[in-house]
């Protein structure tokens, strides 16, 4: 009984408490642990991303009551970017265990009919985006958009504070923005 507690315990401590939930009884150092299925709490949330090959920018924002909506656009040095905003409904959306699945429905008159499907952990999604007319497909990695706001805040507070330091000490020039190229 012992070595099953110090064994959960371990697994508590690698996990970070944040999925397992009970080791099998012969396992060691959480090679037992089951992943505990996000809840609908857990993924009814806003998430940010983008596709993987960085060109198409995702806010999937999902209710409680499995409705939603969702918006991508493509990044501003890209050709599509002139076309703005493609905006949808999500009419309904689901989760089985680590799985989501999202009906969508345009919501602009350039937005295409598109699929989104995949998995997730509670804390990403990895989905995959698609047109249902014209049959191309992205990888697309979301995120909970507050593990960004919250990081890039505090990262940036930080990177101010090194710059009022540095304010005397350091030429305008090597100042962001200004017509230097060295910072």
């Amino acid at each position: 009984m012992e070595t099953r507690i110090k064994t959960l315990l371990m697994c508590f401590a690698i996990t970070g408490l944040s999925g397992c939930v009970l080791p099998l009884p012969s396992s060691t150092w959480c090679d037992g642990c089951w992943a505990r299925p996000p809840t609908i709490q857990d993924v009814a949330k806003t998430w940010v991303g983008y596709t993987g090959d960085e060109l198409a920018f995702f806010r999937l924002e999902l209710m409680t009551n499995g409705t939603g909506r969702c918006a991508s656009v493509h990044l501003p040095d890209t050709v599509p970017y002139q076309y703005g905003v493609n905006a949808y409904r999500v009419t309904r959306w689901r989760l089985k265990d680590f799985q989501v699945t999202l009906d969508l429905e345009p919501a602009s008159t350039n937005s295409e009919p598109i699929y989104l499907k995949g998995s997730t952990s509670g804390h990403t999604m990895n989905m995959e985006v698609g047109s249902t007319a014209l049959g191309w497909s992205r990888e697309l990695v979301l995120r909970l958009e507050d593990n960004f706001t919250i990081p890039n805040r505090d990262t940036k507070r930080a990177i101010e504070e090194m710059a009022r330091q540095a304010k005397s000490t350091v030429p305008a020039e090597a100042v962001p923005g200004a017509s230097a190229t060295v910072w």
